[in-house]
């Protein structure tokens, strides 16, 4: 079956698509023929050639320029993409050529990984498409659609796509294995009922299959396939992307990645010779690309301080004390990150680590339920950073029960902390996750519709007071030289 593999914009231009990668792997293992398509980065190239939009040129300029910022509100609110994106000439031009490119060899299926930051020009495209060739199936999945399940706005949305036949598929949870059993059904045109994991139009009402268990052993999944991706096209500063781990221990609660990869009992982790086996696939397919920087994904990389050692040795086994790629990950603030670890992850290419450390009050932190102490974070800090590790503090601000004096406390730990500390991030006014939205009592909420301008019922947080702390707690980053 001929296939084509969607991530439409906007979605971030520095790294590959690893989703539809995978998607294209398992297909192709089993007979299928796919095609991959990076439509942010091809969005991003065709707009920065067009004098007419400049507006847009400009936004989109300014996010490939600063990768963590950029204002998503455009994206993932519907009233704002239609008003300010959707009606541009140009990009209905845009979306008119490229849907036509994703039919060009006549695919029976077009699958789309959905984002709330794409979402919206998913459905565009999917509309032209059905528009073009109404036997062509239309397929939705990724995080977007696998929170869906548990909130009754986003279910509407997904429902309505449904019954518009604008989708025909939706896809909850891991689509490796949905996705083939998919596949292989309206290849052989059988029913739809037996497989897990899918919404689909049943007499004419949206009907959820109930949820698939989660795939257990994840070094049985094909290495992700960019074979089909323009490599030009990425910045220099591209980053291979590779999964180490699905899911997560914890359960912070700003946080749905327990909505998509299941709750704790469904973390899984890959083993280091998986790991390492993909990266010297990696190192083979870049061979002659300027190429040098990969990112472990995954909830954090020191879950398992024995899998995090066994990998570090499979890596200097491989490249002595020149490693071809060095790399970076998402690390948890805990007493793994001894002197001894950093010191030896760093010789395995390890050259930067990035930490939910989300706030300097140890009372917001047990709100969102980071149960971690300062003192141990300093300690983290110090050793990393000893070691010649790159610290990168990922951090919130605006958290619901944040008052001035915890934001203090957040400058003042940024402070005492600067000579340890490579850069400092917030992506911005703090959004409520799903699982807040769905609970504003226990958070003392006002919600608007849109989750963005919310406030708390006693006043002493709303946009405005956000975006202030938001202001200085980026001055506070430029004083301290903490964004370089």
């Amino acid at each position: 079956m001929k296939i084509s593999l969607v991530c439409a914009p906007y979605c971030y231009s520095y790294t590959l698509p690893i989703n539809i990668a995978y998607l294209k792997a398992i297909a192709q293992r089993h007979g299928h023929q796919a095609k991959c398509f990076d439509l942010s980065i091809q969005f991003y190239h065709s707009f920065s050639l067009l004098s007419e939009a400049r507006d847009l040129k400009k936004q989109i300029q300014k996010y490939a320029d600063q990768s963590f910022y950029l204002d998503i509100n455009n994206w993932n609110n519907k009233n704002n993409f239609y008003t300010k994106i959707a009606s541009e000439i140009d990009f209905q031009t845009w979306l008119d050529a490229t849907a036509e490119k994703l039919l060009c060899s006549n695919e029976k299926l077009v699958g789309f990984s959905i984002f709330n930051t794409n979402l919206w020009t998913s459905v565009e495209l999917a509309k032209r498409i059905k528009q073009m060739n109404p036997m062509v199936k239309i397929v939705f999945g990724g995080p977007d659609c696998s929170t869906s399940i548990h909130f009754d706005f986003l279910k509407e949305i997904y429902n309505e796509l449904l019954i518009t036949h604008i989708v025909d598929i939706v896809v909850i949870g891991e689509g490796e294995e949905t996705f083939l059993e998919l596949l292989n059904a309206y290849e052989n045109s059988s029913a739809l009922h037996l497989i897990k994991g899918i919404i689909y139009l049943n007499d004419g009402t949206p009907h959820f299959n109930g949820h698939r268990p989660m795939i257990k052993e994840l070094d049985s999944l094909p290495f992700p396939d960019y074979s089909d991706l323009d490599f030009s096209l990425y910045p220099p500063s591209l980053i291979l992307p590779l999964v180490f781990n699905r899911g997560c221990n914890f359960h912070c609660v700003f946080c749905d990645v327990n909505l998509v990869w299941g709750q704790k009992d469904d973390f899984r982790h890959r083993t280091a010779k998986n790991i390492a086996d993909e990266i010297k696939y990696l190192c083979s397919f870049i061979e002659n690309k300027n190429i040098h920087h990969a990112i472990l994904g995954g909830s954090y990389i020191n879950t398992s301080e024995k899998i995090l050692n066994e990998l570090c040795d499979e890596l200097i086994k491989l490249w002595g004390d020149t490693p071809r790629l060095k790399w970076e990950g998402w690390a948890r603030i805990n007493s793994t990150l001894t002197t001894k670890l950093c010191q030896k992850m760093a010789k395995a290419g390890c050259y930067s680590l990035v930490y939910g450390f989300e706030s300097g009050s140890a009372k917001v932190c047990k709100d969102m339920n980071k149960l971690y102490s300062h003192s141990l974070a300093e300690e983290v800090l110090r050793n990393s950073s000893a070691a010649g590790i790159a610290n990168t503090l990922f951090t919130i601000v605006g958290f619901p029960t944040e008052t001035e004096t915890d934001f203090q406390m957040t400058l003042d730990f940024l402070e005492k902390n600067a000579q340890n500390i490579k850069r400092a991030y917030c992506m911005s006014e703090f959004l409520l996750s799903s699982s807040m939205a769905s609970n504003p009592t226990r958070w003392n909420l006002d919600l608007p519709i849109d989750g963005y301008t919310w406030k708390t019922k006693d006043g002493q947080n709303d946009i405005e007071i956000r975006k202030n702390r938001l202001k200085r707690f980026y001055q506070q980053i430029e004083k301290l030289k903490l964004n370089q």
